[in-house]
């Protein structure tokens, strides 16, 4: 092992000096233009090049020529700024911004036009205000899904699904801690305030070895863990929650808080309308009892110029209820986390980053159909890393980590038991570490290329210790065209168990251990981003996965038929193309993708290659922002996809003995439903006084009424002659919905 290391880390070694001499280099410090206390995490831009200042206000940009440039600088709780400056040769400079009268008013730079140069996704505190708040609440997941690759969740199948991989085959991390499920119901609220966000990214092809235990994607969010300077208050009030967010210094300069709250009231309308008409409707005719809730807690602490310490806490709950004559549950589930984040800087070349904490989830579910099943499952992590960075001159950088880890999960569950044998996963406990560590490496080859390499090794439950080499390059080959490509090996040691046709959090997640073995993927990826004008950017990429000891169920009824599983093979292939066009006023993004993924397992469709739920062959997204005038502005979401695929029974049949009704399954994954789409609008009204903002957003959800499927079930009618069919119907779950939001800004 020594060996293999040393051969890749010596080229490595060999390559960190390239390119760091003939350069000209400005370096500076961004400061508070009245209190002049250096201001961190502040986005230094000179016409390509860009920089984040780290959390001593200092930055430092690689400039190919001399002469006049023009220097940007934007901040969340900053007025934007422009600077000329003239460069004869290396220079450093102090720059100062000038606190908002509150922080989360907009920024706008104009002119400059947000460039993609890998299939990464990034979204600002910004670009969330200017998306549709969909039923008055900002939405990331639904943001995300109107970017190429990403398909749809629609009301049917919850979650993230990137690039051909299921949604438990990300990893999700809420400011450094792992979210096991980030979604409420159905997923038409995340679990995550989009107020307690300042920046998501979405990580599919060009990510560090920092991140692992996933195949797909990695999804990061992050609060605003800048000291404030100011206090600001938001309040909102819209057609089915209500929520708070608060942001002040403690201690001036030294202490803050980030605190946002979310609690729904649809429970409260269902009950009363089930009270009203408890005598003059069917079981059929009410509407469940649902309430979700979720409160996301973040202080900063800056003792030094020098350190920086970040203390987070999340929880999120659900609790759903729903009796019908075909389907009745009962189901909770919900997040808790806490993560403590010590940043040191021991020099401008040098830093250390400190992240542990503790992270869980937990879920029970009943579900009464012919008989009653209940569910119940949860995993909690406790986890500990220590990362280096090194910076050597202004363009090469590495990062050196290690970590480590113990997981405890718990499944039990009572589903029947097949020909007298106990169901595989009816009841299991266990607990096992993991620790590993990385390294990464940035650096210029000359003057056209870019490369980022890593390898991340991990030991998981005292197994070997698993090697997954990364490998980004970039060349921008001129001015306007940048190409990208990326390989990538990666391992995931906990699998997630989906019942199908239970479209609820009730998923179980297990960890590989002698018998199931972690699930691994192979990656390449490559593309093209051109820029076309100042405003106009055009991306193309295309990829293709292999995929190893995925998973699924033997049976299509895992809940009555008990819970066994299989492990087989997969592949995910696909063409992306999106194009943007932003100015101050009017942004338009379209994307097409075309994908896709398959599956092979020996006992399931007779070891015959099939298409998942997940696999989605066409995607085509539309969405404007029109900003008409200072106070009005408008939005617009419009999506087509291919429909999912779903299990149906080919024949059903009553049984005598057992009393129940039993369906026939000849095949798996058998049905694709037809097209799915909707369209989305909204207005913004923002009125600005000396007090603070008022924000008046109206708009409708699925404008035009389309009855996308929820699921699908079978119900028994009786004909004329008294002989009793069983019919398919289909649930869509949310109709054409008016909706508002009132937020008050102080």
């Amino acid at each position: 092992m020594s060996y293999r290391l040393l051969i890749f880390f010596l080229p490595l070694c060999l390559l960190m000096h390239v390119g760091a001499f003939g350069q000209l280099h400005l370096r500076g410090t961004v400061v508070d233009e009245h209190s002049r206390r250096n201001i961190g995490g502040a986005l230094v831009t000179i016409e390509r090049a860009t920089a984040l200042t780290d959390t001593l206000g200092h930055f430092d940009i690689r400039l190919k020529r001399r002469g006049r440039y023009i220097v940007q600088l934007t901040h969340l709780s900053y007025e934007a700024a422009t600077f000329t400056l003239r460069i004869t040769g290396d220079t450093t400079v102090v720059l100062s911004l000038r606190s908002k009268p509150y922080s989360l008013s907009e920024v706008t730079v104009s002119g400059v036009t947000s460039e993609r140069k890998s299939a990464n996704l990034t979204i600002s505190a910004i670009d969330m205000r200017k998306n549709i708040p969909v039923l008055g609440e900002g939405n990331i997941g639904l943001v995300l899904q109107q970017k190429p690759g990403v398909a749809h969740a629609q009301e049917i199948n919850p979650g993230l699904f990137v690039r051909g991989f299921s949604n438990s085959q990300n990893k999700v991390f809420l400011n450094g801690s792992p979210i096991f499920n980030s979604n409420h119901l159905l997923g038409i609220y995340p679990s995550v305030n989009a107020n307690a966000v300042a920046k998501t990214q979405l990580l599919s092809d060009d990510v560090h070895p920092r991140y692992g235990d996933f195949l797909s994607s990695c999804l990061v969010m992050e609060g605003n863990s800048q000291l404030a300077d100011t206090s600001v208050l938001v309040a909102g009030v819209g057609v089915l929650t209500s929520h708070i967010y608060s942001r002040a210094p403690i201690v001036k300069g030294r202490v803050s808080y980030e605190l946002a709250a979310r609690r729904s009231y649809f429970d409260l309308i269902s009950r009363t309308y089930n009270q009203l008409n408890g005598s003059k409707s069917s079981s059929a005719d009410k509407l469940p009892d649902y309430r979700l809730y979720d409160v996301n807690g973040l202080v900063t602490i800056q003792p030094t110029h020098a350190d920086r310490v970040v203390l987070s806490l999340f929880h999120s709950g659900d609790k759903l209820s729903q009796q019908q004559s075909y389907l009745g549950l009962d189901a909770t589930w919900g997040n808790t986390a806490a993560n403590l984040c010590w940043d040191r800087n021991l020099s401008k070349a040098l830093s250390i980053r400190t992240n542990g904490g503790y992270s869980c989830y937990s879920t029970r579910t009943s579900i009464v159909k012919s008989d009653v099943s209940h569910v119940a499952n949860s995993v909690g992590r406790l986890y500990l890393s220590v990362e280096g960075t090194a910076k050597v001159g202004a363009a090469v950088q590495v990062d050196v980590g290690l970590f480590g880890g113990r997981t405890r999960t718990s499944i039990d569950n009572d589903s029947q038991e097949i020909n007298g044998n106990e169901s595989v996963l009816s009841e299991k406990t266990g607990r096992y570490g993991s620790a590993g560590g990385y390294v990464a490496l940035s650096t210029p080859l000359g003057r056209y290329l870019q490369v980022k390499a890593g390898l991340r090794m991990e030991a998981y439950a005292g197994n070997r210790p698993y090697l997954s080499p990364r490998l980004y390059l970039q060349s921008p080959i001129t001015s306007q065209v940048t190409l990208f490509a990326s390989y990538s090996q990666r391992q995931q040691f906990d699998h997630l168990y989906a019942p199908m046709g239970i479209n609820l959090p009730i998923d179980m997640i297990i960890p590989s251990d002698d018998t199931l073995k972690p699930q691994q993927s192979r990656q390449v990826g490559a593309g093209a981003a051109v820029r076309l004008g100042r405003y106009t950017q055009l991306l193309l990429s295309a990829y293709y996965s292999t995929l190893a000891h995925q998973v699924d169920f033997v049976n299509p009824e895992p809940l009555n038929e008990g819970f066994y599983y299989t492990v087989g093979r997969g592949d995910a292939k696909g063409v992306e193309l999106s194009a943007s066009y932003k100015t101050a006023a009017l942004s338009v993004e379209a994307s097409y993708s075309l994908a896709q993924t398959r599956r092979q397992f020996s006992q399931i469709n007779g070891g015959r290659w099939f298409s998942p739920p997940f696999d989605i062959r066409h995607k085509a997204d539309l969405f404007v922002y029109l900003r008409l005038t200072p106070r009005w502005s408008l939005s617009l979401s419009q999506f087509v996809q291919s429909g999912n695929i779903v299990t149906v029974p080919t024949s059903i049949y009553y049984n005598q003995a057992k009393k129940q009704l039993v369906p026939v399954y000849t095949s798996r994954y058998n049905l694709r439903l037809p097209l799915a789409h909707r369209l989305d609008v909204s207005a913004q009204y923002t009125v600005r006084q000396s007090f603070g903002e008022l924000r008046l957003s109206l708009g409708i959800y699925n404008l035009y009424n389309q009855a996308n499927p929820y699921f699908i079930y079978f119900k028994p009618e009786k004909m004329d002659d008294e002989q009793t069919r069983f019919v398919t119907k289909k649930r869509s779950l949310l109709p054409m919905v008016p909706f508002f939001m009132i937020e008050v800004t102080l």
